[in-house]
């Protein structure tokens, strides 16, 4: 999803560790990942509510079966020949 590697990471940290007083730290990383969580499971709802309210919208769709194509290098069959 995110294109962050090994160096970028650090770099977070490192400015995280200055941002935030050390002793705080664990307990912001806490947090954000709480509300990182939480809007995952809020997202996850919406999609299922709105897929079920999509899904009340719309009847189901009535297929036909699809109509028989004759091959035009097939042999004509012929009926009963009248006399």
């Amino acid at each position: 999803m995110f294109d962050i590697g090994i160096a970028e990471i650090f770099i977070v940290l490192v400015v995280a560790l200055f941002a935030i007083a050390p002793d705080r730290l664990p307990e912001t990383a806490r947090a954000i990942g709480r509300l990182v969580r939480k809007g995952k499971v809020i997202l996850g709802d919406l999609r299922t509510a709105m897929d079920a309210a999509l899904a009340e919208d719309d009847p189901p769709a009535k297929t036909s079966p699809p109509p028989k194509l004759e091959r035009p290098d097939a042999p004509k069959k012929e009926g009963a020949k009248k006399p």
